[in-house]
């Protein structure tokens, strides 16, 4: 049995500590319980993680694309990697005034494989990365090159944004608290 995310009154999923399966699991299901049991008509995802996987990742952003719920998604603390595209992904999209964000590339291992794997991994985490900073970046309104930069720019493979900086990249359209009143 999944454990509820769900809480009780007001329509808040949350999504706290790593992104997993069992985290996209709880997710989908909390979702079907939103859509079914309270007809709800916009619910918010507050999230408070470190990141996580990848295919987890985009298996929450495609449950959210495909439950027609409009969401807000507010940063309470912090959004890193998977968390940030998350955060990303809403149609308002809230940072705390003291929560960061962090945003990366798609992490690999290579592992003790003949090079034809190798190759064929490498190949699939390119495309896998693309994909990740497209989202990222369609979200955010600006160019895949542009995100690239920035987090090159940063000298280090990761992005980490203060609220301020948050906002001026457009990852969130407001710094502040957010709350949904219970129904």
């Amino acid at each position: 049995d999944t454990p509820s995310i769900l809480r009780p009154y007001a329509p808040v999923v949350t999504i706290r500590g790593e992104i997993d399966q069992q985290t996209a699991a709880a997710f989908r299901s909390a979702v079907e319980k939103l859509k079914h049991q309270r007809k709800t008509e916009v619910a918010m995802i507050e999230i408070s993680s470190v990141g996580g996987e990848v295919f987890a990742d985009f298996e929450i952003l495609n449950t959210m694309k495909a439950s027609g719920i409009p969401w807000i998604t507010y940063n309470k603390s912090h959004a890193f990697s998977a968390g940030a595209l998350i955060l990303s992904a809403g149609e308002m999209r809230v940072m705390a005034p003291l929560a960061t964000a962090m945003i990366h590339g798609m992490s690999g291992g290579i592992g003790y494989k003949g090079i034809e794997e190798i190759s064929a991994e490498v190949q699939h985490d390119v495309q896998l990365n693309d994909m990740l900073l497209d989202e990222i970046a369609k979200n955010c309104k600006t160019t895949v090159a542009k995100l690239k930069k920035m987090i090159k720019d940063s000298g280090s493979r990761d992005l980490w944004l203060m609220p301020q900086d948050a906002l001026k990249l457009k990852l969130v359209e407001k710094i502040g608290v957010a709350a949904l009143n219970p129904v």
